[in-house]
């Protein structure tokens, strides 16, 4: 799609196939039929714990959490071995 702002005006009535006085009732309820309403549809919110959880799906924070837990383990170990 273009820059619509940078086009002059003739063009962009002519991409929109309409004229300085809009749609006509007619072609405005064919393109509401064809179109739709021009509305958003809302996209279901995720919740903060679901956005936590999403976070787990990366393979470079599963490969950091694993780090983590294996420097805990050894840490774990020098102390029971007292650093032997």
């Amino acid at each position: 799609m273009s820059e619509w702002h940078a086009l002059e005006l003739n063009e962009v009535l002519r991409r929109l196939e309409t004229n300085l006085n809009g749609l006509s009732p007619q072609e405005a309820s064919k393109r509401l039929e064809k179109y739709g309403y021009n509305e958003l549809k809302e996209v279901k919110k995720r919740t903060a714990l679901q956005m936590f959880l999403d976070e787990f799906k990366d393979v470079f924070v599963l490969l950091l959490i694993a780090a983590a837990i294996f420097s805990a383990i050894i840490g774990y170990w020098e102390i029971l071995h007292g650093g032997e």
